[in-house]
């Protein structure tokens, strides 16, 4: 058997293991930010042809954005980058506009509507229906939006900022 001041000494690791597991939730807690751009952690990139730019890929995609007033965009849209980092959302090509907001908790509810299209669907009217879903953080700071994993991309935040000025439902920002 251990002598007793060998037992103590465990039972004191096992303490600071626990103190240590519990404050690294609380940080992370404190520390999650929903605020800004995010981006799906599968985005399947392309290359563009070598002519056009060799550096360049771009991806069909859904972009959030979380503004700090509890306002929200879903935006679907073509991605462009360059090794690695993002440069803007496309705007050659089209783009599906959808606002509204959230309750500010997580986990929290999302609501939202379409707002614009580029191009417009027959009989189609706008705003279209609300729809809620559900907004949860997950392991590695990930966000799950209608079951999908999204990463916080702030690279993309200017580009995004630009396209909601021209989305008049969107004038919040």
């Amino acid at each position: 058997m251990a002598p007793a001041s060998r037992r103590c000494s465990r039972g004191q690791a096992m303490k600071k293991i626990m103190l240590l597991l519990l404050g690294s939730c609380a940080a992370f807690g404190q520390t999650a930010k929903t605020t800004g751009t995010w981006l799906p952690v599968d985005v399947k990139w392309e290359h563009a042809p070598p002519g056009v730019n060799a550096k360049l890929e771009t991806a069909q995609t859904r972009v959030l954005y979380f503004s700090d007033g509890g306002h929200v965009a879903v935006i679907e849209c073509v991605v462009n980058r360059e090794r690695g980092r993002y440069t803007t959302l496309s705007r050659g090509d089209g783009q599906v506009v959808s606002v509204g907001e959230w309750d500010g908790h997580l986990p929290g509810e999302v609501k939202y509507r379409l707002v614009s299209r580029t191009v417009a669907l027959e009989g189609e009217k706008l705003p279209g229906p609300w729809q809620k879903t559900k907004l949860k953080f997950t392991h590695k700071s990930y966000l799950m939006f209608e079951g999908n994993l999204y990463r916080h991309e702030d690279a993309l935040r200017q580009s995004v900022l630009e396209l909601l000025r021209g989305t008049p439902e969107a004038a919040w920002k």
